[in-house]
């Protein structure tokens, strides 16, 4: 960072008052340079590099035109400035207007160049009352003089080395001279061959002279005026090493006066405010010191000025003279000639000799006033002098401005100490944004102004924000860049039961159930289902049923589920997701395999958008095709396979209803391709965005912020490995050997120099790419098999000793088992692009599709699209009219004659044949005698009446009446055939009424109706209806004659019990709960059976459960009955978090169950929720029974409020809040410490406050907004010295109008101060500075619903350090080793919107637009999201679609224990020590120093945990992008460009790496292009290469011939994927006789099925016998991940089709070891070597043929 500023002006420190600690702003010569890589392209900006500093095409983007002179105003010249702006009146603020800009250049251009951007002219952030006009330009800021001052800070040790640093090559030696008298200084060695010439050292030298003080006073005095006052600032006029030990540094002696002066006179010394400690706690620490004494020292001035004052004022007994006149004829002593500035010397003059700083106390006297009253008045008696010294002197000349000479203009010093704090405000730059529509930052010239303490005003925000005091240059170039950590889904709670989105069954079992349980988990899951029959009454002994496998598949929001109910039982992670959907889903249908599954969704806002339906499977949750329909149908509201469900054939075609007035029908041959794979791709449920700002990062390869990272003492992670893209880890792993034998030199080094020195063994053992090895080959073994679920194992690390507590953190290769970040991209048939893996999936692709019937004869490349092939019109009217479709399985499934299927839904039935020429022919069926009402569920049963044919079939249908309908056609049933309703079953209760969209109320009725047969071969029928049970009718032939004698038709009924003790039906209720009054019975919504489970089945309801439901019915999934408006994050317990519901529902949730723990009926509709954060009392006016413990709160609609006891919800108080009933969408309670106090914003512009400990009396009402009061944060104890208000806590609040208040919630009056250096508990408000950037470009105001931080980075409040202390900010924890990526206050916020996304940002999020990562999942507006306790989860709650999101987050954890447990920890350290009873009563600390001691070690623990934490943390995120970019490798060996690819673009290398990427063809020269092969002849020759399935040419001998003549090399893939080819063709699948990876069985819908769980689609084939195992130097390559055709340039087995081939990035996993095949090349031995490094093991290439592409 730049030069600290020396305090901060404008702010209520400068009213008697003290500032707030600045976070991580290192020194003057402290800033960071250019990265560890020494890539000035890469770390280079406004802040980082000279003006004249310029790098060659080679080297990445220069800098802004004109760097640092011209983005100031001062031209690009080194000397000082010609000419200034005009100068303002002293009273007004600077305004930048901040004219268009342009963006950067996303990418290269030909040739390598990079155009520079314009940059507009500025104006200078000055000093307060600074005029340039008259003092010239100031130098007390580094980014503000002109000259070498703004370089020789860049000039660190590698930046003195002219030859290799293209900074320090634009430096002229008087400039490095000064920069080696700099580092002189700084390191007390000499950096000069000798002392008297000061000729700067060679690079290569290291020095060893140690600097005397005088040599020290010598080199003081050759330093540059205003670098010599810099110098004395940062107390380089002693020897750092010596501080505290000799000499005392100038902040200390400020801050420690009261301790020092009683340790010089005798008495016995108070404690010292700081240590040693915190003087040697890294730049941060040292800079905040600094601001604090800066501060400290004016404060004593001006209450000096001010008794000089009174005292002249009460002698003369009039207005005799104020401080501006005493102080300025001090100086005009010391100055005679009147120049206007003064030297340290002048200033040290009238401090120490005519005015005579002293200190004072504050004394409470009685004095007579004007009326003869006696009054006690408030009065400074002296109390000791102060001594002065040249680093003071010099630290008001940082803060205050200085001109090169040196001198500081004294009207400038005056006015600034004199002013009060709101005309100081009119000084601050203002950096208009909202005029431009900009929300944050744009640039290095913002963030540089930002230092110097600017005003920003921005579109959401009426009142404008500032910057606070630990703002740093790293942390606003920092929110340019996405975050590094990570999140991903790990389970949703809630199903899509709702009557809008259920009006056909959308649950599903799975091919995977009922096989047997994992022998991993099979222990714990039968424990669990022991306990579970027995909390209901049942027996111990698990059924049959519970020893086998369950999955099944159903979606909530806009993802698909497949849900695995062994994991669940077992505690561990049980769903998996498909994520390529963009809004709501609204149905689901399987295929007849139990395998593929359909799901179709509602059209996405946007005139570019379209319904579609997605075709996945549910093993791999692959998208298999996708159904792009009509932009004006809105949506898919219903769906069916083709095919018989219950024998498993069939599903050729796929069947949709779509949501226009006319209800289409659509039929599709979704897949001709017999490989039904062919396009199968992973779609990520993640991206980075804005695409704006990623994409120039992207090309640059710069996505994330490079910053090497401290790990532990003498050991780096370079994360700037973790913003290279492609990855590279041949190169990481060599840069990372190299540089652990640095840092074992370095250590070694270290030791020999200060033997006080230790280096951590830990940290030595192996290099980063080894560790980060060793987690990937962990995540790929065998997981230790389960003896109990896994929330019975645990035990929280911070209830073991405190020895145990650094060993709770996993180490490399310790984490044994699948890791949910990478491992399900190394299964062998996973496929996924490198580039969506990366996070740049940002738009969903459109795929084409063909109109009309299939050609048999059709191309390639036509099979691989679905085919469109009649549409039919289903219903006329308002949607939904049609509900559903079912298909029949006793007719045809492929579409010829004699297929039928049928639609339902209001007031009809309709039927469906194909005649003749396959074309569906509709009729709608009679309901006879019978009224006419809606048909609700359907479904084809065979006929079972006498003299039946093969293929008679009848229809059985739900009603809303609760009665079940039977249709029976003619027989034989053709084309035009009319069914014909001929008797109702009494079935269900109606149930409820429905309202319908017309505003027409109906029954809920039968809703889910579902055929299967027994083991036994018996079919039965499932129903469920709107009285909550289930009923199983048993199908039996019918028989008998009608009254008019014709024979009777269909099937007979016969109601089976169903239910535990011969009970009729299953009643799907839960169990009663004192806490809730009588509830509804649900609906049944959904049924699925599947036949290896004799007596059980899933039913969903419309209360979005699922159950299973067997003799003893239990919840799998759990959800919310209503919309959902807010979470809350228990404080204590990091699994716990609590719900609130419109439907009056409170859900405690437990996270590692995954289950609800705890329910509650309000009985009113609920807005707001929150947990205390600390126990409270409260007893009960009634029976004045006493509770302890904490408290939950709930809001609701109508202004209502409820306490409840959170480990019973028990109800203990009620309060009706507001008296307009207007609703309470957010509560906060005040954090431990605090005022225990509840926060209500309400509806009607009010913030209302209640005495938590006082049984909820309310206090006060915080009145003043202009909208409703949408959030509430509390702060921690403030520090506003010399104020009323000092050390208290205070609210901010913000409304729906974009005001931003402050708050004393002890009045509810508004705070009149400036409350930029407040520290706050938790930050959720959506405006501020901290939070500018989240909002999109675009956005109306009301996008960003809610918003969190995270506890990295955030300072901790210790209330124990604050009592012994006595002070507010030495309670304060603050630590750039906390922090994300070593920058002091840097951590991550999450953010939940209406696009339907969590987003995650780098916080402070500054920047306009500020790049993040989304994750996709929810379907409607995300109403709230937050971190738990230990913020290694988080969870986010849907409006709409019921859903609760739990993300498991890696990278963002703090490490450190939830806050409560941090209190007890100290608290047990106190009392350890031990209490006596003091001299007024209350209990004291035996032993204060010991109890301090104690409280440190407790601290150094928990650091040193939670330090260990995030290296491991860190670790994981390089896994991650190791396994993603073994997927990479494999998609570069064995890929071709997709064919789909738009024109403009070109697949080639990246120019200087080996690497491949699609590349605008703009981007390239000519020769760049024929270097890319690029031709349409040779792309369409790669096409037909890679897309002729199932040809074979025979393998010669001989090397085949390429298109240049030259003979090729190739080598096998790896022994996973079994494939051979190159990058042209990919890999053909060659597997050994018997092997797993061949076909095992085929079925008539040609796909093949492999041994394992998931389908593999190639032909078997024998493997070489000269097959050889050889080690990968790199991940190794799988042949592009599927099958490929085998043609001349490949070798081995038979044919097979391209399911990776011209899916261009598709991969398939690799391993460590690769099978390395014959190689049937005459290619030189070193062409081939040389090739094979660069393409891997899978395929080598000869030179020319692999840039191909």
């Amino acid at each position: 960072m730049a030069e600290s500023l020396g305090g901060s002006r404008g702010r209520n420190d400068n009213v008697l008052g003290k500032a707030q600690a600045l976070g991580k702003t290192g020194g003057f010569g402290q800033t960071q340079g250019l990265g560890r890589t020494g890539a000035p392209g890469r770390a280079g900006g406004l802040l980082d590099r000279p003006a004249t500093a310029r790098l060659g095409p080679d080297r990445g983007p220069p800098a802004r035109t004109g760097g640092m002179a011209a983005a100031l105003g001062v031209g690009q010249t080194q000397g000082r400035a010609t000419s200034a702006s005009r100068q303002r009146p002293a009273s007004a603020p600077r305004i930048y207007p901040t004219a268009p800009r342009t963006e950067e250049n996303a990418g290269w251009t030909p040739g390598g160049k990079v155009q520079d951007d314009l940059l507009r002219a500025k104006q200078r952030d000055l000093p307060a009352f600074w005029s340039v006009r008259a003092h010239g330009q100031p130098f007390n800021d580094e980014r503000l003089g002109n000259g070498a001052a703004n370089f020789y800070r860049l000039a660190q040790p590698a930046g003195l080395d002219a030859n290799r640093d293209a900074v320090a090559g634009a430096l002229g030696p008087a400039t490095m001279q000064q920069a080696a008298m700099r580092k002189s200084l700084e390191t007390g060695k000499r950096h000069f061959t000798t002392l008297e010439e000061l000729q700067p050292l060679d690079p290569r030298e290291r020095p060893t002279h140690p600097l005397s003080d005088a040599d020290r006073e010598y080199l003081l005095q050759k330093l540059t005026p205003y670098q010599r006052i810099h110098a004395l600032y940062h107390c380089l006029d002693k020897n750092p090493a010596t501080s505290l030990k000799e000499w005392i540094p100038w902040p200390m002696a400020i801050l420690n006066r009261a301790t020092l002066h009683a340790q010089r006179v005798g008495l016995k010394p108070p404690p010292a405010k700081y240590d040693l400690e915190d003087w040697k706690g890294g730049p941060a620490q040292v800079d905040m010191l600094m601001r604090l004494a800066t501060t400290e020292l004016e404060y004593m001035m001006r209450r000096h000025l001010k008794f000089m004052s009174d005292r002249e004022c009460n002698s003369a007994r009039a207005p005799a003279a104020l401080e501006k006149d005493i102080l300025r004829h001090a100086f005009w002593r010391v100055d005679p000639q009147r120049t206007g500035a003064v030297s340290i010397q002048q200033f040290l003059q009238v401090w120490q000799n005519l005015l005579r700083l002293m200190e004072y106390d504050d004394v409470w006297v009685k004095k007579k006033d004007a009326h003869g009253k006696t009054k006690h008045m408030q009065v400074l008696q002296p109390k000791r002098l102060v001594l002065l010294d040249r680093n003071m002197a010099a630290a008001m000349f940082v803060k205050h401005g200085f001109d090169k000479d040196g001198l500081l203009p004294y009207v400038v010093f005056i006015n600034a100490l004199c002013s009060t704090p709101a005309r100081l405000l009119g000084h601050e730059v203002v950096l208009d944004k909202k005029s431009r529509g900009k929300n944050g930052l744009e640039d290095d010239l913002d963030i540089s102004l930002c230092l110097g303490n600017a005003k920003i005003k921005y579109r959401y925000c009426e009142q404008g924000v500032f910057p606070p005091g630990e703002f740093s240059a790293a942390m606003g170039r920092r929110s340019f860049h996405p975050p590094k950590a990570h999140m991903w889904l790990e389970h949703v709670y809630g199903y899509a039961g709702m009557l809008d989105y259920t009006r056909q069954s959308n649950v599903f079992y799975t091919h995977n159930t009922g096989k047997p349980l994992n022998a991993v988990t099979a222990a714990a899951v039968k424990k669990r289902l022991a306990e579970t029959q027995r909390e209901v009454g049942g027996t111990d002994t698990v059924r049959e049923e519970g020893g086998k496998r369950v999955e099944f598949v159903y979606y909530t929001g806009s993802v698909g589920i497949v849900f695995d109910k062994e994991k669940y039982d077992a505690g561990v992670p049980c769903q998996r997701y498909f994520f390529g959907h963009n809004n709501d889903i609204q149905c689901l249908t399987m295929h007849p395999n139990r395998r593929w599954v359909a799901t179709g969704q509602q059209k996405a806002t946007g005139d570019m958008e379209v319904p579609y339906v997605c075709v996945w499977d549910v093993d791999q949750c692959m998208q298999l095709q996708r159904l792009d329909h009509g932009r004006d149908e809105r949506g898919v509201i219903a769906l069916a396979f083709s095919g018989d469900h219950v024998d498993g054939k069939g599903g050729d075609l796929l069947l949709t209803v779509t949501a226009d007035d006319r209800h289409l029908i659509h039929v599709w041959r979704w897949l001709p391709h017999s490989n039904k794979y062919i396009n199968a791709h992973y779609i990520p449920g993640w991206f980075m965005g804005p695409e704006k700002k990623i994409t120039p990062l992207r090309m640059k390869g710069d996505v994330y912020f490079n910053r090497p990272h401290e790990l532990r003492d003498g050991e780096y992670c370079e994360d700037s490995w973790l913003n290279k893209f492609p990855f590279d880890p041949d190169n990481w792993r060599t840069e990372s050997d190299n540089k652990l034998e640095l840092d074992k030199a370095e250590a070694a080094r270290r030791m020999q120099e200060d033997p006080e020195y230790q280096v951590d063994p830990a940290a030595q053992k192996m290099s980063e790419f080894m560790k980060v090895k060793g987690i990937v080959d962990a995540s790929r073994d065998e997981p230790t098999p389960m003896t109990a679920p896994a929330w019975e194992q645990p035990v929280e690390w911070w209830k073991q000793s405190r020895e145990q507590w650094a060993l709770s953190v996993p180490t490399p290769g310790t984490e044994k088992g699948p890791n949910p970040m990478w491992s399900f991209m190394e299964h062998p048939d996973f496929r996924v692009r490198a580039e969506d893996a990366d996070g740049f999936y940002h738009d969903m692709r459109r795929v084409r599709r063909e109109d009309g019937p299939l050609n048999p004869a059709a191309e390639e490349e036509k099979l691989r699209m679905p085919h469109h092939e009649q549409d039919l019109q289903g219903c006329n009217g308002t949607p939904p009219m049609v509900y559903g479709l079912v298909w029949n399985r006793l007719r045809p499934s492929d579409g010829r004659r004699g297929s039928e299927f049928a639609s339902y839904g209001v007031k009809h039935l309709k039927t469906w044949i194909a005649d003749e020429k396959g074309t569906f022919i509709g009729t709608s069926g009679s309901f006879a005698k019978f009224p006419i009402e809606n048909v609700l569920s359907a479904v084809y049963v065979p006929a079972m009446h006498a003299m039946r044919s093969p293929g008679d079939s009848c229809i059985l249908t739900g009603f809303a009446s609760g009665n079940l309908g039977l249709w029976v056609p003619p027989y034989p049933t053709r084309a035009g055939a009319t069914y014909t309703l001929i008797k109702y079953f009494p079935a269900h209760a109606p149930g409820k009424p429905i309202a319908l969209n017309d505003g027409t109320q109906v029954p809920g009725g039968v809703r889910a109706l579902k055929l299967r047969r027994t083991q036994a071969g018996v079919f039965e029928v499932l129903s469920g209806g709107a009285d909550g049970c289930v009923r199983c009718w048993q199908l039996d032939e019918v028989a008998g004659a009608r009254p008019d004698g014709t024979p009777m038709k269909g099937v007979k009924l016969t109601q089976l019990p169903l239910g535990r003790d011969g009970a009729a039906e299953i009643s799907l209720m839960p169990p009663p709960n004192p806490l809730k009054k009588a509830e509804e019975p649900p609906i049944v919504v959904a049924l699925d059976a599947h036949e290896a489970l004799n007596r059980e089945f899933l039913a969903g309801t419309n209360g979005c459960d699922i159950w299973e439901v067997d003799a003893d019915p239990r919840v799998l999934v759990e959800g919310h009955e209503d919309d959902l408006d807010e979470v809350a994050a228990h404080p204590e317990e990091p699994h716990t978090f609590a719900t609130a519901c419109s439907s009056g529902k409170v859900r405690v949730w437990d996270a590692r169950r995954r289950d609800v723990v705890r329910c509650a009926d309000m009985g009113y509709a609920l807005m707001g929720i929150a947990f205390s954060q600390e126990h409270l009392n409260f007893v009960d006016a009634d029976t004045k029974q006493k509770s302890h413990g904490y408290h939950l709160a709930v809001s609701g609609d109508k202004g209502q409020l409820t306490i409840m006891q959170c480990d019973t919800l028990r109800p203990l108080i009620h309060h009706q809040v507001v008296p307009s009933k207007q609703y309470i969408p957010e509560l906060k309670y005040s954090p431990r410490g605090g005022p225990k106090m509840l926060a209500c914003a309400a509806a009607d512009l009010t913030v209302y406050l209640y005495r938590a400990d006082k049984n909820y009396q309310l206090l006060c009402k915080c009145m003043g907004h202009s909208g409703t009061v949408q959030h509430v944060d509390w702060s921690l104890p403030v520090d506003l010295g010399g104020t009323p208000f000092d050390g208290k806590f205070a609210i901010q609040s913000c409304d729906s109008s974009g005001d931003m208040l402050y708050w004393d919630p002890y009045s509810g009056k508004k705070l009149p101060y400036n409350m930029r250096d407040a520290e706050w508990h938790t930050w959720t408000l959506r405006v501020g500075f901290d939070v500018m950037g989240i909002w999109p470009d675009g956005s109306d105001g009301t996008d960003v619903n809610s918003v969190d931080r995270c506890r990295l980075g955030a300072p901790i409040y210790d209330p124990f350090e604050a009592e012994y202390e006595q002070s507010t900010e030495a309670a304060m924890h603050y630590s750039d080793r906390d922090s994300a990526d070593g920058i002091s206050g840097a951590g991550y916020l999450v953010t939940a919107d209406d696009f339907s996304l969590v987003k995650m940002f780098n916080y402070p999020v500054v920047a306009d637009d500020a790049p993040f990562k989304a994750f996709r999942g929810h379907a409607s507006h995300v109403t709230s999201v937050r971190h738990l306790a230990d913020d290694q989860v988080i969870v986010s709650v849907g409006g709409h679609d019921r859903g609760i999101f739990q993300w498991r987050t890696c990278g963002v954890a703090s490490g450190l224990p939830p806050l409560p447990v941090i209190y007890q920890l100290l608290k047990k350290a106190n009392e350890d020590v031990g209490y006596v009873q003091g001299q007024d009563g209350k209990p004291v600390l035996k032993d204060p120093e010991q109890a301090k001691q104690g409280r440190h070690e407790v601290w150094e623990a928990l650091h040193k945990r939670a330090r260990a934490f995030r290296s491991y943390e860190r670790l994981k995120l390089y896994a991650m992008r190791l396994a993603v970019e073994e997927k990479r490798v494999n998609s570069m060996a064995g890929a071709v460009p997709q064919p789909k690819l738009p024109d403009l673009n070109v697949w080639t290398k990246i120019p200087g790496t080996n690497q491949y990427a699609s590349i605008r063809r703009d981007q390239l020269t000519e020769e760049q292009l024929q270097e890319a092969g690029a031709s349409p002849t040779k792309r369409q020759t790669a096409m037909r290469g890679g897309s002729a399935g199932g040809a074979t040419t025979p393998v010669s001998s001989s090397p085949a011939p390429a298109s240049n003549g030259k003979p090729v090399s190739v080598a096998g893939g790896s022994k996973r994927a079994s494939g051979t080819g190159t990058p042209r063709t990919g890999g053909g699948s060659v597997v050994a006789a018997g092997g797993t990876s061949g076909l095992s069985e085929t079925y008539e819908d040609s796909y093949a099925l492999s041994g394992g769980d998931s389908a593999t689609f190639a032909p078997s084939g024998a493997r070489p016998a000269s097959a050889a195992r050889t080690t990968s130097a790199r991940t190794a390559a799988s042949g592009g991940g599927g099958s490929g055709a085998a043609t001349p340039r490949t070798e081995g087995g038979g044919g097979a089709s391209t399911s990776g081939a011209a899916l261009g990035g598709v991969g398939g996993r690799s391993k460590r070891y690769s099978t390395q095949e014959s190689v049937v090349s005459a290619a030189p031995h070193e062409a081939s070597a040389s090739i094979a490094e660069d393409v891997d093991e899978g395929v080598v290439e000869e030179e020319g043929v692999e840039d191909e592409f």
